[in-house]
């Protein structure tokens, strides 16, 4: 935008790591306080990681965050979350080739919902007028897979082939509440339904 941008962060944390016969665990506690152009947040939590290889050919990890998140400047702060889910799991069924699933589930976020409106004569708009409670949005949850395949053309050059699924189970996972022009109606705006990608990647 073009206006000044000033930001500060400090950050405490207590990282604990083990990695035996094939299964990784690890624990993270954290303390962050920071300041954006002036305005204060807070975000504390801990995260618990897990990955294990059943095999050369499979593997899964997965991660638990319980985040507690706070802003000066936005009473529903996005990130304020009691947990963040996501898991993974993937396979390879022969050489080059990997299948992979991806698991994400999430608290959904808070909002403010719109009581009622007031119409402005100098504007000639309506004012929404918020209420004091805030409410939380339904779960999000979402599943992908994915299938990749690389191709060694030379030393220098290789294709990876991909096809990925997201949103395999085509969960309508709400973004935000939306309204007409004078806030009498309201509306679910959705995240992302089930996509398909396909695609080649080159290095070179």
């Amino acid at each position: 935008t073009g206006e000044p941008f000033e930001t500060q962060n400090f950050q405490k944390s207590i990282d604990i790591k083990r990695d035996k016969d094939g299964l990784e665990t690890a624990l993270s506690l954290f303390d962050k306080k920071g300041e954006i152009n002036g305005e204060e947040y807070t975000a504390r939590g801990l995260e618990i990681y897990t990955n294990y290889r059943f095999s050369q050919k499979l593997g899964m990890s997965g991660s638990i965050t319980l985040l507690d998140a706070s802003s000066e400047s936005e009473s529903d702060y996005t990130y304020d979350l009691s947990y963040f889910i996501r898991a993974n799991a993937s396979y390879m069924p022969g050489r080059l080739w990997t299948i992979e699933a991806i698991l994400v589930a999430r608290e959904g976020s808070s909002y403010s919902p719109i009581s009622s409106a007031v119409y402005r004569d100098n504007l000639n708009a309506f004012e929404p007028v918020y209420s004091n409670t805030s409410l939380r949005l339904p779960r999000y949850a979402n599943i992908g897979l994915s299938v990749n395949k690389i191709f060694a053309v030379s030393e220098d050059l290789n294709l990876i082939a991909f096809a990925s699924l997201n949103n395999v189970v085509d969960r309508s996972n709400i973004r935000c509440i939306s309204y007409n022009f004078d806030y009498s109606e309201r509306n679910r705006t959705l995240f992302s339904r089930r996509t398909g990608y396909l695609g080649v990647v080159i290095n070179f």
